[in-house]
């Protein structure tokens, strides 16, 4: 039988490693002072400068042992009146992977040595041990976590090892590893850590980690319910965070899956996949159990359709809910999918408030570029979302940038739409350059492009009711505009 073998090291430092950045650094220089054994320790083992040792023989001892549940390993015992090293190195069937575990545990214990100081007043301890857990019979995971202990506060880093059929895989070769794939993770990493320990979080530390860089990637690893994500000691927030773990459930990122790992996982990466309604599995019958297009339109005034993109956003998008409702004027709101799922009470408000909401993406991504099996998530999980915030479901679409083509279409099973009038509201962020745009240009069958996540957006709204001669015209929704003026149902942008 194949075997996958997940090893995740988890090394507790006594710092983050040199690649750690700024605010890291400051907080280790608060916390240890200008120099110290943990500081020279976490340097890296070509950086530190040697430090006096003392030249008595280390008594080391090695003997195999065997953990409750079966595991083999081997325990690594050294001691000399400065320090103390006990380590357990979990055995594994293939010597490519136990052969990378040592060495990486060889160098560990090396640069923990060079920052030994002879005579030092305090005795360092350099602990290593792990946990393993069996996922399936094909998939095993170590976690090997090590503890330097002075005193200095300990400090945790992990890496990842994944075997399968004695090759070793990264993992890109299991999961997306695109930055948009990354982005998706960390929306959901930082929603557990808000929830968790808000104050003591630094969210531009957890990007930094999450997207620019390889430090979170190189931990992750699989579990029975989702993918964890282990964060080193100030990696993410201060002492308080701690060494946070997080689960993202396979049911939030089960698209992301490669067909490798689905290949090596079969049934259980069935299991993970999202269960959930597609869009594109509605036909244009739906349409009158979703949103009912009004039969009171005065189609002889020029119909005009608000849109609104990327909401719902608390206070922005309630504003301009409050201004269309003291108007009686309905909009189309294009949202997405993360922030239906961070605000769906807003969601909620759009369609009881009579107007009409559609699929923007869940993350504003640019569609073309995706697989299809990611596109189908972007607006599938959206349609999910949408439908257990709101009850209803959202039979028009607007791919994020305009960007699409046939495939996108083909794809998204919807109806798209574009525009015809755009604000450019995210871009000037001036309320009166998003009026004057709307006013120069309006007419019928105009569809004007507006983002009510952007602060300036609600004010020019209001001018626009003001200033709008409602003898002229009536703002409709996207769809009724399609009722009324077939013309413009399939126009592009321009």
């Amino acid at each position: 039988m194949k075997k996958i073998v997940v090893l995740s090291l988890a090394f507790a430092a006594s710092v983050i490693l040199s690649g750690c950045n700024s605010d890291e650094d400051d907080a280790v220089s608060e916390l240890n002072g200008s120099k110290n054994v943990a500081s020279e320790f976490s340097a890296g083992e070509n950086n530190i400068q040697s430090q006096p040792k003392t030249e008595e023989i280390a008594a080391r001892h090695e003997t195999v042992r065997t953990k409750e549940d079966g595991t083999d390993y081997v325990s690594i015992v050294e001691e000399t009146e400065d320090y103390i090293i006990n380590v357990e190195i979990p055995h594994s069937d293939s010597s490519d992977v136990t052969t990378q575990i040592e060495s990486e545990l060889d160098s560990l214990e090396r640069r923990f040595k060079r920052s030994i100081v002879e005579g030092q007043k305090d005795l360092s301890e350099l602990e290593i041990g792990f946990e393993k857990e069996t996922l399936n019979d094909e998939l095993i995971v170590y976690t090997q976590t090590a503890e330097l202990k002075n005193t200095n506060a300990d400090r945790t880093f992990f890496q990842t090892f994944i075997e399968y059929n004695d090759e070793l895989l990264e993992f890109e070769d299991i999961f997306d590893d695109s930055v948009e794939a990354r982005e998706l993770y960390h929306h959901y990493v930082l929603q557990e850590l808000k929830n968790e320990n808000p104050v003591h979080l630094n969210e531009s530390s957890l990007e930094r980690t999450m997207i620019r860089s390889d430090n979170a990637i190189d931990k992750v690893y699989p579990t029975e319910e989702g993918l964890v994500f282990q964060f080193n000691t100030l990696e993410v927030g201060g002492m308080d965070v701690g060494t946070p773990k997080v689960l993202v459930d396979y049911a939030n990122v089960s698209h992301l899956m490669t067909e490798k790992c689905q290949e090596i996982l079969g049934d259980v990466a069935d299991e993970w996949k999202l269960t959930g309604a597609f869009a594109g599995s509605l036909t244009p019958s739906d349409y009158d159990a979703f949103y009912q297009v009004r039969d009171d339109i005065d189609e002889d005034k020029q119909l005009i359709a608000l849109t609104f993109d990327d909401g719902p956003a608390p206070g922005t998008t309630e504003n301009i809910l409050d201004t269309l409702a003291e108007h009686d004027v309905k909009a189309t709101f294009f949202v997405l999918g993360s922030m239906v799922e961070a605000y769906p009470e807003i969601a909620k408000r759009i369609v009881d408030d009579g107007h009409e909401i559609a699929n923007h993406s869940y993350n504003h991504p640019q569609l073309t570029t995706l697989s299809e099996e990611n596109l189908q998530y972007q607006i599938g999980y959206t349609q999910e979302l949408i439908q257990d915030a709101t009850g209803t479901w959202a039979m028009l679409f607007r791919p994020p940038y305009g960007d699409t083509n046939q495939f996108v279409r083909d794809t998204a099973g919807i109806q798209e739409v574009l525009w015809n009038i755009d604000t450019l509201d995210w871009q000037s962020r001036n309320t009166n350059l998003i009026y004057n745009n709307v006013m120069t240009n309006v007419g019928d069958g105009s569809v004007i492009l507006m983002h009510d996540i952007v602060d300036a957006t609600p004010q020019a709204v209001v001018n626009l009711m003001n200033n709008l001669d409602k003898d002229q015209f009536e703002f409709v929704t996207v769809s009724e505009l399609y009722e009324y003026r077939e013309e413009v149902s399939s126009f592009t942008q321009y």
